[in-house]
């Protein structure tokens, strides 16, 4: 986030969700609580519709990725 404004849409979008206990930061934002997957597309769909976008740490790229060739790989062995 690069400015005041970035900072307001962000808060914007998050109140949306219900979500009104957070840490709104220059490029990060810290929850209390962890969003459903349903909640994080909202947010990234709402951040999108203001000219913004969702970025997700290392991290959880990171599992996004391992679960989904977790869930690859068992679809396999169960064909």
């Amino acid at each position: 986030m690069k400015s005041t404004r970035c900072k307001t849409l962000v808060r914007s979008e998050m109140n949306k969700l219900g979500v009104h206990e957070m840490t709104v930061e220059l490029g990060e934002v810290e929850l209390l609580e962890n969003l459903s997957e349903e909640n994080l597309q909202l947010l990234a769909n709402g951040l999108r519709n203001t000219g913004l976008e969702l970025v997700e740490d290392k991290n959880t790229q990171l599992i996004k990725k391992i679960k989904a060739a977790v869930y690859q790989l068992v679809s396999l062995v169960s064909h």
